[in-house]
């Protein structure tokens, strides 16, 4: 773990280095006034208002540290800058791990208790927000995941439901159409000490065009972001240079919690993106990430709630990224995929991480030229596939893959040659699944899944794709292991095979064995093995 102090001790460093003249601006939300001057003696009582003179400094080429005392603030902020390159820098710092919260929820009171049922209270609903558009090419969804509107009752999430004939203790009602909101609260509430939030604010935190950024030690939360708009996260860092966030969670929010868009050197570390509406983490057009001790577990909700979790739901989604590390990167119990890695991703490494018990894939790499190297991590127990690849020169190195409900590797080439466009260069190169490295890893399936599958559209589009495969002093078991390896071509048979027949087609794993020793492995597979 990192200690509290070593952001701004490196942002200090960094400002000196390069001649910057930083100024401190401190916020108090208790003891503070936005008529302040910000200074330690006579602190801000907001972020937003701290943002403001800091963005006035930085426009004289003036950076900022803003120091952030414990308390709940509710309120966005925001930030719009000129530089996607460079820039003075500004540092937000919670002065306590936990303890700076920035909510996009307010608390209500004067709850007006129902005549009939005594658990049951009624409050007036000032806003008419509908459904969320649904984005072009995504399936239907049910009315419950367009929704927006989050309550909270003394810090824990209550259901939403569409019907009054749907409702029960914990969940709660919007009726627009009569402006009232209905919530039922479990047998035992004090409703005279208890504590109900209302999520109002879409997005907590966004910056734009400004470099040099930094936060730490900050909590981000109750966040009522729409999807398909372009507030669907609580934190958007968009289109900058160099930017830190450490010791940062970003939870309960309804729809994605951190999303960066275009954005290079963003160090990510001891990041909690976590229990999110739809995704935890959202990243498009990266160069050269850093994502260190990070989590992105138990997302989508939401999506569950409406029996979604197919598309980008889950724990983090990467499109277009080229250089980045991931280091001890987990995604577990999302009710999704773990990790995607999406169209256009090259030269990523991925060490110590934990994909496990997601729905559906533990890690889906999609369209990429790559290089990506997978190594020293565990992909298990996930509901679909352990690995769903259909990219090039992708390798995996001392991994281990068990447990997952269908293949623990599966090659899906039913899309043939891919055209993708480089988001750098805008040259264009054709993908198809290739270069495959399977090296000491240990793979172990269950049921009915298989260890290694490949969809092809052809025997020759298998044939080509067993030319470039390397698999090598791996160690496989299945329990049924005759249809541990499966070559499905589309509109035909497919052809099964068992672990010596496996070495006879691909010409690989000569040196690997079939032992049933993987299945200690197996059984030590949790979110944090």
């Amino acid at each position: 773990m990192y200690l509290s102090g070593s952001l701004g001790i490196a942002a200090a460093v960094s400002l000196a280095a390069f001649g910057q003249t930083v100024r401190d601006v401190y916020v108090d939300s208790v003891k503070g006034s936005d008529s302040a001057l910000g200074s330690h003696s006579e602190p801000l009582k907001s972020i937003a208002q701290a943002t403001v003179l800091a963005m006035r400094n930085y426009a004289n080429g003036i950076g900022a540290r803003i120091h952030v005392a414990p308390g709940v603030y509710r309120e966005t902020i925001t930030l719009r800058g000129t530089s996607a390159t460079s820039g003075p820098q500004i540092i937000f710092e919670g002065s306590q791990v936990g303890q700076t919260v920035v909510s996009g929820s307010d608390e209500w009171k004067g709850w007006q208790q129902d005549g009939a049922n005594s658990e049951m209270y009624a409050h007036r609903w000032p806003y008419h927000w509908g459904q969320c558009p649904t984005l072009p090419g995504w399936p239907a969804l049910q009315d419950i995941v367009k929704r927006r509107e989050m309550i909270f009752l003394n810090g824990v999430l209550m259901r939403q439901v569409v019907s009054r004939a749907d409702m029960r203790p914990g969940t709660f009602l919007v009726d627009e159409s009569s402006n009232v909101v209905n919530i039922w609260v479990p047998s035992g509430t004090d409703m005279n000490v208890a504590t109900i939030e209302v999520s109002t604010r879409p997005t907590l935190f966004y910056s734009d065009h400004v470099s040099n950024l930094a936060m730490s030690r900050m909590l981000l939360q109750n966040s009522n972001a729409c999807m398909a708009s372009s507030q669907s996260a609580a934190v958007i860092i968009a289109n900058a240079a160099h930017v830190t966030i450490e010791q940062l969670s970003v939870n309960w929010n309804n729809w994605h919690g951190l999303a960066l868009y275009n954005v290079a050197n963003p160090t990510v570390r001891a990041v909690h993106t976590d229990h999110n509406g739809e995704l935890g983490m959202n990243g498009v057009r990266l160069k050269n990430a850093t994502f260190d001790d990070v989590t992105a577990s138990n997302n989508n909700w939401r999506g569950q709630w409406g029996a979604f979790d197919t598309w980008e739901t889950g724990g983090a989604k990467f499109l277009r990224v080229h250089g980045g590390v991931f280091t001890h990167f987990v995604a577990s119990k999302n009710n999704g995929r773990g990790i995607w890695f999406d169209t256009d991703s090259a030269d990523l490494t991925v060490v110590r991480g934990v994909f496990a018990n997601n729905s559906r894939d533990g890690m889906f790499i999609e369209k990429s030229q790559g290089p990506i190297t997978i190594a020293d991590s565990w992909i298990c127990g996930n509901g679909d596939a352990g690995v769903l690849t259909n990219s090039d020169q992708v390798s995996f190195d001392r991994v281990k893959v068990l447990g997952n409900r269908a293949s623990q590797i599966l090659v899906d080439g039913r899309g043939g040659a891919v055209r993708v466009q480089d988001w750098e260069t805008s040259e264009y190169r054709v993908i198809t699944p290739a270069h495959l490295s399977l090296i000491r890893g240990t793979y172990a399936g269950v049921n009915n899944g298989a260890l290694f599958s490949i969809i092809a559209r052809s025997p020759d589009e298998i044939s080509k794709f067993l030319g470039t495969l390397h698999a090598s002093r791996n160690v496989w078991y299945k329990a049924e292991g005759a249809d541990a390896f499966q070559l499905h071509i589309v509109g035909r048979n497919s052809e099964v095979t068992d672990f010596m027949g496996w070495k006879r087609v691909s010409r690989q794993d000569q040196d690997s064995l079939f032992s049933p020793t993987v299945l200690a492995a197996q059984g030590a597979c949790t979110d944090e093995p």
